[in-house]
Formats: structure tokens, C-alpha cells, sequence
């Protein structure tokens, strides 16, 4: 088989996990959950404890606009993220990053640009260097909504897809044939809907291995 890797791009190559909660104590929105349940933790903690304030889905918004946004360049690179392209460079395999992202963040006055951002991160991570992960600026697509993501998925004639999120395989407009990669570093667990899930380390494995 003649591989096409697509991959996603926030958290599956980018971990927000300390950053989304280092800016939510800064916006002061834990405050008043930490008094009542205990300090919430990692992405998917941060937001149900803001979500469940007054304003919470406004709240959550706004804070995920400045994550994805002003403060992108705080966002950690993956562990194995970078063997695994360096690999794929490596065996000449074309990999193509597709992201489910708006270019404006929502309740976000800065104007600033989530592509543009996240380009930016990728050069500042060395993703379109010789020397990091050999990837050029037109290997890389975002797309407003999940369904320009699964048709570009499509367009590209992917073979394997790496995602953080089991909807996104799950999706009736997911291409058929397309091998399914779940990015979940949880110890042993097994997905639905993926054909295997694992951190980059068990994902370099099933794929080259």
C-alpha cells in the first residue's frame, strides 16, 4: 500500500492540557468551582467546571479563544510527535495535517488569526525545517467545519487518520477505507470506532512496524 498519513491537529500533535489550565486560573474561572467540587485538571476538566458557571458556554469560548489564539506559543509539542514525522521523512511518505479550525476565534476582540497562530507554532516547533520534521507550509489545511475536514480527508486519498476524537470516525461523512488512528495515551484502552488507539510511540509501531 502506498501510505497517505493525514493527522489532526490541536491536541493530537499540540497538548493544551497546562495551558488551558494555567489561563482559566489567571481569568479567575476556577475560583469559585475550586471552593465546591476541588480543583478541576487537564482540558476536558477545566471545561465542565467552566462550562458550569453562569455564562459557562460564553466563558468557555472566550477562554478557548485565547488558548487557540494570543497565548498558542505556550502550547506544548506532543511526546513522539516528532520522531514519528521525522520517520515519515524519513521513508518518503507524504503526511498532510487537517485541522477543524476557525479562522476567528468566538467573544475574541483581538482579531487575531487561529490559522495564522497555529502556523506560526508549527514553524516556531520546526515542522517546515530540514532539520525538524520536513513538512512544507502546503501539506497543511484547515477547514471551518468538520465537514470540509472529512471531505479534505477525502480529497487527499488518505490512507491512514490520526484524531484525537472518536466523533470524528464515528462521522456518517468519515471516508470509507481510510485506516482509523485514535490518539489516546490512556493505557490499554480500545476504541469503538478506531482501528487502534495509543500514543504516538504505540502509533509509530502500528503503522511502521
Amino acid at each position: 500500500m502506498n501510505m497517505k498519513l493525514g493527522v489532526d491537529l490541536d491536541n493530537t500533535l499540540i497538548s493544551y492540557e497546562e495551558l488551558f489550565q494555567r489561563v482559566a486560573e489567571e481569568q479567575g474561572l476556577l475560583t469559585t468551582v475550586q471552593a465546591s467540587t476541588g480543583a478541576p485538571h487537564g482540558k476536558t476538566g477545566i471545561r465542565q467546571a467552566v462550562k458550569s458557571l453562569p455564562s459557562g458556554e460564553f466563558q468557555w469560548e472566550k477562554l478557548q479563544g485565547l488558548v487557540y489564539g494570543t497565548r498558542i506559543e505556550e502550547a506544548q509539542l506532543i511526546p513522539g510527535v516528532r520522531s514519528f514525522f521525522r520517520e515519515c521523512s524519513k521513508r518518503q511518505i507524504p503526511v498532510y495535517i487537517v485541522s477543524h479550525k476557525t479562522k476567528a476565534a468566538h467573544h475574541d476582540d483581538s482579531g487575531v488569526d487561529l490559522h495564522q497562530a497555529a502556523m506560526d507554532w508549527m514553524s516556531a516547533n520546526e515542522f517546515f525545517s530540514h532539520r525538524g520534521m520536513g513538512m512544507t507550509q502546503e501539506q497543511v489545511f484547515f477547514e471551518e467545519t468538520r465537514a470540509g475536514k472529512l471531505r479534505r480527508i477525502q480529497a487527499l486519498r488518505c490512507t491512514h487518520f490520526v484524531d484525537d476524537l472518536e466523533e470524528v470516525f464515528s462521522d456518517d461523512g468519515f471516508p470509507g477505507g481510510v485506516i482509523k488512528i485514535l490518539y489516546h495515551p490512556a493505557a490499554n484502552y480500545t476504541s469503538p470506532v478506531a482501528d487502534m488507539a495509543g500514543d504516538w510511540d504505540r502509533i509509530r509501531d502500528y503503522v511502521f512496524d
